[in-house]
């Protein structure tokens, strides 16, 4: 709420429910999580809280560092910044995936 005085309290739940548990979930497993959430809180749909500054920094590493230029829809850029989050309030997290999906990168 403190991040972002202007947003209901229904709002900055409806987020944090959503943007902690986003990145565990995928395929259809997803789509019935977004589902409940919007039945939840019908008609509240609040942004994803970002960090720009370091979203511009990890683009930076990504392009100087490893030579990755080709992320057109910003799917890497998206994991990253939801494992950056994911750390901030867990102790443990585990990365699965198929090879070269840029779990050791």
């Amino acid at each position: 709420k403190r991040a972002d005085p202007s947003l209901s309290e229904q709002a900055v739940l409806m987020r944090s429910l959503r943007d902690t548990n986003v990145a565990k979930i995928e395929g259809d497993d997803l789509k019935i999580f977004m589902g409940l959430l919007l039945d939840l809180f019908p008609g509240i749909n609040p942004p994803r809280a970002r960090d720009e500054e370091m979203e511009e920094i990890v683009i930076k590493v990504m392009e100087e560092d490893y030579g990755y230029t080709h992320d057109p829809d910003g799917y890497l850029l998206l994991k990253i910044t939801q494992l950056i989050e994911l750390l901030g309030i867990r102790h443990c997290v585990f990365l699965m995936g198929n090879a070269g999906s840029f779990k050791s990168a």
